[in-house]
This record gives C-alpha cells, structure tokens and sequence, in this order.
C-alpha cells in the first residue's frame, strides 16, 4: 500500500527556526495537517497515476507502506524531505517527527480514517485507509531516531522510544524546568499521545503528574503574560483571584465567609477555563487531563497562584 501526500502552497514555514526546532508544533499548521491523502491505494498503483490523485489533488510524494530500514528508510526520508521542505535537507529526525503528528492528527480528526464503530462495519474503505495510516504510524514510532536529548544536538543518536524515556527522567530531576515541560504545549501534549500510543514502553511514573506540571507551567505563563501587559491596571487581576476566592466585597477585594472562603474544586476547573481565555492550547490541555487528576491537584494551583 502507499501513503500519497498532497502538494503544499508554500513550504517555507516549515524551514522556520521555530517550526525545525518543534516539528511536532509544526505539524498542526493548517496546510501541514491536510497534507495527507485520502487515496488509498498500492504503491505501484500509486506511483503510475503520477503527479494527481485519483482525486485530482497535486501530488508531492508517495511513500510505500513499508518497514522503515535500510533502503526504505533512505526512500521514505527523500520523499518527506520532498513533501514538506521542497527537498530543503533540514535534518530528517525533525521531518520524520513532523509526519508522525500528521499521521496521528489525520487519523484524529479525519472523516475518511477517522475511527466509528458504525461507519467501520459499513465502509471498509475508511476500515482499510485508518489499518494502512495507523500500521505506518506505530512502524515510524518505533523505529525512527532522534537525539537522546531532543534538541541537544550533542547527545547521541537513538531510537525515539528511548529520547522519550529521556524526557520522563529528565522531568524527574528538573521538574519545571525541564525539556518536556518547557515545550509549546501543541508538541507537549503530542508527546502525552505518544507515551499511550507505546504502551510497552510506559514510563516508570504517573503521567497525569507530568501533565499538572505542565498545566503548572501554562497558569504561571499566562499570569506573568497579564502583568506585562496590563502593569498600570489591575483590573484583568480578578479572573486570577477567582480561582481562589468564591466572593468579592469589590474588584480584587475577598468577602470573608469563613470556611466558606475557598473556590472548591467543582468550580475551579470552570473558572480556571475563562483564566486561560483565548489560550486555545491551554484548553486542549486542560481536556486531556484525567478527571480524577485534576481534583488533586486543585489546591496545588490555588497555592501557586496566592
């Protein structure tokens, strides 16, 4: 089988500094996460309907639904590198990473692939379109490198489950500082897919603990983002203090109701919602966060915020 990429408009987003350090940020631009074809079809099938789909969408690449080693790897990095940078080598971890996200976003979020009991038993061709993309996706995963420390460039080369494994030890030690947690939260929670996706390769702690870390990460930034802002008025202060306080006497002023003082946990995770505002990728992360790990750790985020 094969999997057919559709031409982009432009690629030079893509060879952006931002972009070549967060591939997997970069597979979310728009153009990026529509670049896969709903043509499913062999590869010698494929590669003979020539530069259109059997669609008729402007065809960039066709890469063979094959075990990426050896020669096949060396194809499938040309064809990517040709899809997604115009042939623009800038490093083919970063590629490969970019197109595992794709994959998973399409797989996510497309009609043609997308996952429904009902629509499965009825259409085997979304069935057979989702087996090809998903086999292709757990083959790259497991198989492609990467440096052991992501973007350090002096650390050695290896299979990405084990960077991923780096990631986990290194948040064991750093905590807020470390690589995961500083990463944009689009690439922060791909990362969090990954870790459900390699089951056999779970890490050694509770990830619902790296994701209140990270979610840590995005009130403080949001905070400190507000102040720089608005330094002359306090007014956008009051969403902040109503994660802590259930009534105000005025603006910014608590009412004492004794023990009755503190937002409780039903009401946090609303108010925390209109705190995070327009942040469109703080309330993704905030979705992925299990129920029951975000009621411990409620008090952890009204502490930090007083």
């Amino acid at each position: 089988m094969s999997i057919v990429l559709k031409r982009l408009d432009s690629v030079e987003e893509n060879t952006t500094d931002f972009f070549l350090n967060f591939p997997l940020v970069a597979a979310q631009a728009q153009q990026n996460a529509d670049m896969i074809s709903g043509q499913c079809i062999c590869f010698q099938c494929a590669t003979l309907v020539g530069s259109k789909s059997i669609f008729q969408e402007d065809v960039s690449a066709i890469l063979p639904v094959v075990d990426y080693h050896g020669e096949n790897k060396r194809y499938i990095n040309h064809q990517l590198t040709k899809a997604i940078t115009a042939g623009l080598v800038t490093g083919t971890a970063g590629i490969v990473q970019m197109f595992m996200s794709i994959l998973d976003s399409t797989l996510e979020t497309k009609e043609w692939c997308y996952f429904q009991a009902d629509i499965q038993r009825s259409d085997p061709e979304v069935s057979h379109r989702r087996q090809t993309l998903v086999w292709m996706l757990n083959n790259l995963l497991r198989t492609c490198i990467t440096r052991e420390r992501f973007s350090d460039e002096t650390s050695r080369w290896v299979e990405y489950p084990m960077a991923l494994s780096w990631a986990v030890e290194d948040w064991k030690v750093k905590k807020l500082d470390s690589w995961i947690i500083q990463c944009p939260v689009q690439g922060f929670n791909q990362l969090m897919r990954w870790y459900e996706l390699l089951r056999e390769h779970k890490p050694s702690v509770n990830l619902g603990q790296i994701m209140i870390t990270k979610l840590l990460n995005v009130v403080v930034s949001t905070f400190l983002a507000q102040l720089l802002r608005n330094s002359g008025n306090r007014s956008w202060l009051h969403p902040f203090m109503q994660l802590i306080y259930k009534g105000f006497n005025a603006t910014n002023v608590p009412r004492d109701l004794g023990d009755q003082s503190v937002v409780t946990s039903i009401h946090f995770w609303v108010r925390l919602e209109a705190v995070l505002g327009a942040r469109k990728d703080g309330k993704q992360l905030l979705a992925s966060i299990p129920s029951s790990i975000l009621a411990s750790a409620c008090h952890q985020l009204q502490l930090v915020k007083f």
